[in-house]
């Protein structure tokens, strides 16, 4: 999965690509996942929902693909580099604004907080609200 932190450079790139897309040349994304052993790509959607949303969006402009490769002991690159799935219809099944959630705080020497719940949409606007009390 990718990204591993918000990337708003990242989602700027993908939709520069996309809008070059028009020209007579191929812009791609290559994403490489550095272990023989992965078998599927995803967009991190629970740490940039942002970012996922954009690739998702653009992905019939910008080539995406994902390939995974393997290390030898002595750190020389695999020669076998296999293409990863990216399962497009389930992606975008996951880009919604929904989810579940755990927020534990305390305040200064106070007792803990644990704050359970779920949304089925704006999930990121809740979460921020509910920051405001944890600050």
């Amino acid at each position: 999965m990718f990204p591993d932190a918000v990337t708003e450079r990242g989602r700027k790139h993908v939709q520069e690509l996309a809008e070059l897309g028009n020209s007579a040349r191929r812009h791609v994304v290559l994403f490489l996942a550095h272990t023989a052993n992965a078998e599927v790509f995803l967009p991190d959607y629970h740490t940039d929902l942002a970012f996922s949303r954009t690739l998702y969006e653009c992905r019939n402009q910008v080539d995406v693909i994902a390939a995974a490769v393997g290390w030898t002991p002595q750190m020389r690159m695999c020669r076998a580099v296999r293409p990863l799935h990216i399962p497009w219809d389930r992606i975008g099944q996951l880009l919604d604004d929904r989810g579940a959630y755990i927020i534990v705080g305390r305040t200064r020497g106070g007792p803990y907080t644990i704050v359970v719940g779920e949304t089925e949409d704006e999930l990121t606007r809740e979460l921020n609200r509910l920051k405001r009390f944890a600050a």
